[in-house]
């Protein structure tokens, strides 16, 4: 949304022949999460709840200033198969490409593995509170 009008005007022109739209916002991604073939973020925490709600393959390319956060999280993610990563400061057009190739090629071992991820964590939360306050003196 912060990209200025005349340079998202060009990068919506480069990608129309690919049949890939560019929109500045969208008040819906989930539903948009949802129709994807595959997302391409920089993995922050709602995004990635989203994405994996939705069970929908993602491309990280984690911001890794100022904060460390989004890196940390695509490291994560990646260890357990649901995502792949690219590091900002490797990210270059050939490597995303062939990224992209190479997930949009099989999709399937991520669906698989999103598909077998627990997203209980609200319900894992209450039980360790009820486990902390019944183990007290």
């Amino acid at each position: 949304p912060f990209m200025p009008r005349e340079q998202r005007g060009l990068l919506a022109q480069r990608a129309r022949p690919y049949r890939i739209t560019v929109l500045p916002f969208y008040p819906r991604m989930e539903e948009m999460f949802g129709a994807a073939d595959l997302v391409i973020t920089m993995g922050g925490y709602n995004t990635v709840c989203e994405i994996l709600s939705q069970q929908t393959p993602a491309l990280i390319i984690p911001r890794e200033t100022p904060r460390l956060e989004q890196l940390l999280r695509a490291e994560a993610l990646k260890k357990q198969r649901l995502i792949e990563f690219i590091p900002w400061s490797a990210l270059n057009p050939e490597r995303l490409h062939h990224q992209l190739l190479a997930m949009l090629d099989d999709l399937q071992p991520y669906r698989q593995a999103i598909a077998g991820f627990p997203l209980d964590g609200i319900d894992f939360i209450k039980n360790r509170l009820r486990h902390f306050k019944g183990s007290r003196p």
